[in-house]
């Protein structure tokens, strides 16, 4: 499915890496989580997961020289808005796809453990393969778009 058609996805905004841990909690807490995208519940935790991880211990990809002169363009004007849905990774930007039939509890543990690091005060100092050079505060603003992105498609339903 073309996940920039999908409407059926939750509203979220989160401030700190505090709200995802809380919604990540939800999410674990639910006897059952309905999907609205093409990942598993355990594969849209790992991918986020992955982002974050990656801007602390680097990328093992650049992306290609357009792609970077694009990015460092439209930082400036949307740094900090929702990230769409619907992109897609090819080439060496498939590294930041998750695991495929990772489970939800490991996903969950991946994603937990990035978001200690960065409530723990630890600084995201690597270069985003897209956007260049970052401030840490601009990281922690990316990450949480980034989040609100693909947690939107998890709906943690009750029993």
């Amino acid at each position: 499915m073309h996940t920039a058609k999908v409407t059926d996805r939750r509203e979220l905004h989160f401030e700190s890496a505090d709200d995802v841990l809380s919604d990540l909690e939800r999410i674990l807490l639910a006897p059952s989580v309905r999907t609205a995208g093409n990942w598993t519940v355990g594969e849209s935790l790992d991918h986020v997961a992955k982002l974050i991880r990656f801007a602390y211990d680097g990328f093992p990809f650049k992306a290609p020289i357009a792609i970077r002169l694009l990015g460092r363009i439209v930082r400036v004007v949307a740094f900090g808005k929702p990230i769409p849905a619907g992109l897609k990774l090819r080439g060496a930007s498939e590294a930041l796809l998750p695991e495929k039939g990772v489970d939800r509890v490991t996903g969950a543990e991946r994603l937990r453990i990035q978001l200690q690091r960065m409530r723990g005060g630890e600084k995201m100092t690597q270069p985003s393969p897209v956007f260049g050079r970052l401030t840490h505060e601009q990281w922690t603003t990316l990450q949480l778009r980034h989040a609100e992105l693909h947690l939107s498609f998890l709906h943690p339903e009750e029993a």
